[in-house]
């Protein structure tokens, strides 16, 4: 499965899942994370409160990842081991900065204002 790695400024890190077809996962209810910790806490999700993101298989399935409480600037590094292209990442939601990724790679995203949602 293809992830996503978040690390802050301060050292804390944490890592979503994404891809493939859900073919192996029977129950995806198992990725659901606990409620979003209180204000201050470090916590990194996807918008539907998984670590894990399966496309619908829709064209353009777009997943929103919600950041809390980082301290910039953010790494962001990517390991996609599928061999489907046309991965994106919008920093900065739809009308922001975006990049295709493939195969391994980072960048960092050095502005606190990016609004928390880069979208797959």
């Amino acid at each position: 499965m293809n992830s996503f790695t978040f690390a802050d400024n301060s050292g804390l890190h944490g890592t979503l899942c994404f891809g493939g077809h859900g073919r192996f996962i029977k129950d995806i209810s198992m990725f659901n994370l606990p409620p979003r910790p209180p204000a201050g806490a470090f916590d990194v999700r996807y918008s539907d409160d998984r670590m894990i993101w399966i496309p619908d298989g829709a064209s353009e399935s777009t997943a929103r990842v919600i950041l809390t409480d980082t301290e910039y600037p953010l790494g962001l590094s990517w390991n996609l081991i599928d061999q489907v292209s046309g991965y994106r990442i919008a920093i900065g939601g739809n009308d922001g900065q975006i990049s295709e990724i493939s195969g391994m790679g980072n960048l960092t995203i050095y502005d606190p204002l990016w609004n928390g949602c880069p979208h797959l």
